[in-house]
């Protein structure tokens, strides 16, 4: 168990509301909220919290919102949307664009596989969507307060992985889906995360959000119950296909982040990776006790693991650490389901973000105030990997030898910054001075004693016409003084491989060339490895057609979205669930099965009114300690 306690709080005093949820509370502050897949349900969601403030008498300082956000402002967005036409509908966003209704909560997402691909195009460096809703971009980095938050939008394909961001409206069959994928270039960028430059002002990550899971993850949670509830995740788990094959060594065991949210699979999972002591893999215990029928496939993992996590914890104390602390015990893992009504779909986590900031000393020693709402701040070590890395962005082909490249430029880079010696310190000087000039420019205190430098504010874009600029990514470029290359035509902004090589490398070599042109010559060994690099005129295939049709098929709320504003979603509870593959779940989660499977997870086999207010914060929250492994 954590050493802060649970509480427990009934959602209704309906006979039909029966069910408990618990959260850790630490006594000190409100936790953030956590949603999976939104779809749309946005005013529904904060309902929900409002809720669940209410029910808990907490304030909740911070909505993450882990993708399928659908940010459709107008009409046009629809066309860069990738649903069945019949499911084409605005929901209730226009109305947090046009300023008409204002978040309560700051609102933080990332984007999955059904975007406004041509909206989230515009904001690709990251952005306001609307007031107080931010989009961390195609990857990105942001700060809120002490909380250090990274995330990576879209989901794993293998044959748009290797191409960088050269899709725009109006898109083909084939670039509609390619929008949304995930590219190298982007996880390489955050991977560049394990060589920080600043080491004494760049904490540790705190939170990571990705669209779809880390393969591998489901070794380390109760992988049979999983499977018991989406039977068919049992062959992609045992061939290591669910999800995203790079997250877990080239971000998750290295960046070593306190917390990772996850949505898409639309099912609740959660899980504890362990890391070793110094960097390197992070290997599952040998066994795993009190856990029964539960064990997962493969390697077993739980209460060995969490006890470890958690005695390393308590050493490393609360979920924000200093640098010192950076060795962190172990990554908590939640996947949530989508926002329908018995959806294990929002969780609230106690990440301690304080209540009071230090005062002027009177008779009574220090004086303390209730400090100011946290703003979204930019995050120095991400501005400086944006302005090396920006034009990679927009190259036609990034492939494993220019991501080995990078992070060995970093490496230098930050023993530069370090010691003010090697190859590599002319620049550093230059970057040194560019980013105290830039804190004295734009840096403001914000009365939470966080103050750095504020997001740019939220602006429209300029013009209700695809594609098209967008005023904050503008800004955002001149004030890194990048080019703007969205506001570039097609053909210059998929710039030449050695262009944007000779953009991003500070010393680009022969020797570097050559790696390059063999990777990307080499022919992939095996034609179904997301890991082979194939060649270069597959990679930059502009129609790339998505030969299966698991992203195809899904089913919004039976208003699409609109409707009356009510504190849980009232959504259709036959809702298809995205893939092919959920189809037949949803079918049983809503049946007599249904019913079973609740009961075998602990819970009470009932099923809830549409209107049961328990529907609408996950009645079975997990705590993310041992509990939730071993039950």
């Amino acid at each position: 168990m954590s050493s802060s306690s649970v509480v427990s709080h009934s959602l209704s005093d309906s006979p039909t509301s029966r069910r408990r949820w618990k959260m850790q509370h630490s006594g000190t502050s409100g936790p953030i909220a956590v949603q999976g897949c939104l779809h749309g349900e946005l005013r529904r969601v904060y309902d929900s919290i409002a809720l669940a403030e209410k029910l808990n008498n907490v304030k909740v300082d911070l909505l993450i919102i882990s993708g399928d956000f659908q940010a459709m402002r107008h009409s046009n967005d629809l066309d860069t949307l990738q649903v069945p036409p019949k499911y084409k509908v605005l929901g209730d966003f226009p109305d947090y664009y046009s300023g008409r209704v204002v978040a309560p909560i700051p609102t933080l997402f990332i984007g999955g596989n059904h975007e406004a691909s041509g909206y989230m195009r515009e904001l690709i460096t990251g952005g306001f969507a609307a007031e107080n809703i931010y989009f961390m971009g195609s990857s990105g980095v942001i700060r809120f307060g002490p909380l250090r938050i990274a995330g990576l939008s879209g989901i794993f394909k293998p044959q748009s992985f290797q191409m960088g961001h050269i899709h725009q409206p109006p898109y083909s069959p084939g670039t509609i889906r390619s929008a949304y994928h995930v590219r190298r270039v982007d996880m390489a960028r955050l991977a560049l995360l394990q060589h920080p430059v600043l080491p004494g002002a760049a904490p540790p990550v705190n939170v990571f959000l990705s669209h779809d899971w880390p393969v591998g993850i489901t070794d380390f949670g109760d992988c049979r119950r999983l499977i018991r509830s989406k039977p068919y995740f049992e062959e992609d788990i045992r061939n290591r296909e669910l999800g995203n094959p790079l997250s877990m060594d080239m971000l998750l065991r290295p960046l070593r982040p306190h917390y990772w949210f996850s949505a898409h699979l639309h099912v609740k999972f959660a899980a504890l990776v362990p890391h070793s002591p110094a960097p390197g893999p992070a290997e599952p215990p040998a066994k795993r006790p009190r856990t029964g029928d539960h064990t997962p496939l493969g390697d077993a993992t739980g209460a060995e693991a969490s006890a470890g996590c958690e005695a390393a914890d308590q050493a490393a104390g609360p979920a924000i650490v200093p640098e010192s602390k950076v060795a962190l015990a172990c990554t908590r893992f939640l996947a949530l389901d989508k926002c329908h009504p018995r959806g294990h779909f929002i969780q609230l986590v106690p990440l301690n973000l304080g209540e009071t900031v230090p005062g002027p000393a009177g008779e009574d020693g220090p004086a303390s105030t209730p400090r100011p709402a946290y703003r979204f701040e930019y995050d120095d070590e991400w501005l400086l990997i944006m302005r090396r890395t920006n034009a990679a962005l927009f190259g036609a082909l990034f492939t494993e030898a220019h991501q080995e490249r990078l992070l060995r430029q970093q490496a230098l880079l930050a023993e530069a910054w370090k010691t003010g010696e090697g190859p590599y310190a002319e620049h550093v000087a230059l970057e040194r001075q560019w980013l105290a000039d830039l804190h004295a420019k734009h840096a403001t205190n914000d009365g939470t004693g966080w103050g750095g430098i504020p997001v740019l504010p939220f602006e429209p874009s300029l013009s209700d016409a695809l594609p098209t600029s967008n005023p904050q990514s503008s800004k955002l470029s001149q004030m890194l003084g990048l080019e703007d290359f969205l506001r570039h035509s097609a053909e210059t902004r998929a710039c030449s491989v050695r262009d944007w090589q000779q953009r991003t490398f500070l010393d680009w070599s022969e020797a570097d060339e050559m790696a390059v042109a063999a990777s990307a010559a080499a022919p992939p060994t095996d034609a179904a490895s997301p890991l082979s690099d194939s060649g270069a005129e597959a990679s930059v295939n502009l129609d790339a057609i998505d030969l299966d049709d698991e992203d195809d098929d899904w089913t919004p709320s039976a208003d699409g979205g609109q409707g009356p504003s009510q504190p849980i979603c009232t959504a259709n509870p036959d809702a298809i669930d995205l893939d092919d593959d959920d189809d037949a779940d949803d079918a049983d989660v809503d049946g007599d099965s249904g019913a079973a499977i609740q009961e075998s997870a602990g819970q009470s086999a009932e099923a809830p009114l549409a209107q049961d207010h328990s529907s609408a914060i996950n009645p079975d929250a997990i705590d993310l300690d041992e509990e939730d492994l071993a039950d």
